[in-house]
């Protein structure tokens, strides 16, 4: 029977560890089994968070689901099992398993910044973009005006006089 206050579980070893935590939520057999501590966590599913020990304020959804940290906090799993030591993040899904990912609300909407790529191990993410190597050009006298990136190889200052240094790619932004 778990201990702490304002917890629920259900399911053969669900919360079986708890001595302190609160306002947890564990459904499925070994659900948050090895919590202790852990404060306001919810898990729905065989093992879901079972190793964790003292996380706070995470959600973890399906089988196995956030089975692997011990700590962290703030982090949702939903068919992930997460990796150790993680904390503020966000996984869904096995990589190998789903390979299609749609997300409604997106298409069609309009927005101010930059574009979103995602790596091969499924990591979304925007390129960096620095400022202090980019300088300000206003080529048309109109007013017109944009930047000029490049990577600091590419140009070799001498004096007031620019001269190009190696053959590297400049970019326009406008």
């Amino acid at each position: 029977m778990p201990f702490g206050g304002s917890n629920d579980a259900y399911g053969n070893n669900a919360q079986r560890a708890n001595t302190t935590g609160s306002n947890n939520s564990a459904f499925g057999m070994g659900a948050l089994a090895s919590n202790t501590t852990g404060l306001s966590n919810i898990r729905v599913g065989f093992g879901a968070l079972k190793r964790s020990v003292g996380g706070n304020d995470n959600i973890a959804l399906e089988f196995n689901a956030g089975s692997l940290p011990v700590t962290g906090a703030n982090n949702i799993y939903i068919g992930h099992t997460g990796v150790g030591g993680e904390t503020r993040l966000i996984r869904i899904g096995r990589q190998g398993t789903q390979l299609k990912t749609f997300v409604a609300g997106i298409h069609g909407t309009t927005v101010n910044g930059a574009a979103v790529l995602v790596n091969s191990a499924g990591q979304l993410g925007v390129l960096s973009s620095s400022r202090r190597f980019k300088r300000r050009y206003c080529a048309d006298g109109r007013g017109r005006c944009g930047f000029i990136e490049a990577e600091t190889s590419a140009l070799q200052i001498q004096g007031s006089r620019r001269t190009r240094a190696a053959t590297a790619a400049i970019r326009t932004h406008r």
